[in-house]
């Protein structure tokens, strides 16, 4: 597993911790991650759970807005073109 799939486990877990110089890092060894697969002191973090979730229905929701959109104005067209002839 590379750094950037480790830390976003990390990013879920509460047991994380941020420092300015170093980044994420785990607050039980102090250290940058260095499991392979799962970390064995990993901790759900629901708060940032429930924040996950929340953040892919947005982007869900703009997803299914910018098809509307996108519908909306191909019929649109088509019906100034129909008036046009």
């Amino acid at each position: 597993m590379r750094l950037q799939e480790q830390l976003a486990f990390c990013k879920q877990c509460e047991k994380r911790s941020f420092d300015s110089s170093t980044g994420i890092f785990c607050s039980v060894t102090q250290q940058k991650p260095n499991f392979i697969d799962n970390c064995s002191d990993f901790a759900q973090d629901e708060k940032q759970l429930k924040k996950s979730e929340r953040m892919e229905v947005q982007k869900s929701n703009k997803a299914q807005v910018a098809i509307a959109i996108g519908v909306i104005f191909i019929v649109l067209r088509i019906i100034l073109r129909i008036l046009r002839d």
